[in-house]
């Protein structure tokens, strides 16, 4: 499953990717699953008042990083053009293996931070 911040990106990644399992006499299907890209905006305004909400609430800034999670944002941003979308979430623990955890403190945290951003829009 590809992931990118542009669509430009993806398919470069996609072309060669592909272009490695024919060099490698891989069986490869372009059938896969794909989440539009979507891109980081700076001057978001729904972004502004998370941080000050965040700022306000836990009296430090927020981490404000590019990661490859928040695959419903490019579903949506692609589906309602102009949307402004951010993504944030709980801390999870060894994402994808059997070990994987979840930190209740961080659901209750998310909730209260969710309840406050909706109150500031």
């Amino acid at each position: 499953m590809p992931r990118a911040n542009t669509n430009f990106y993806m398919e470069q990644f996609s072309n060669q990717f592909e272009l490695l399992m024919q060099m490698s006499k891989n069986i490869y299907s372009r059938r896969y699953q794909r989440s539009p890209a979507w891109h980081y905006n700076p001057n978001s305004q729904l972004l502004k008042i998370a941080k000050t909400t965040y700022q306000n609430m836990f009296g430090t800034a927020p981490t404000i990083t590019a990661v490859h999670a928040g695959l419903e944002c490019g579903l949506f941003a692609d589906k309602l053009q102009g949307l402004d979308v951010i993504s944030y979430g709980v801390n999870l623990n060894e994402i994808h293996t059997p070990n994987e955890s979840m930190s209740i403190a961080s659901v209750q945290k998310v909730w209260k931070f969710l309840l406050e951003i909706l109150k500031a829009c």
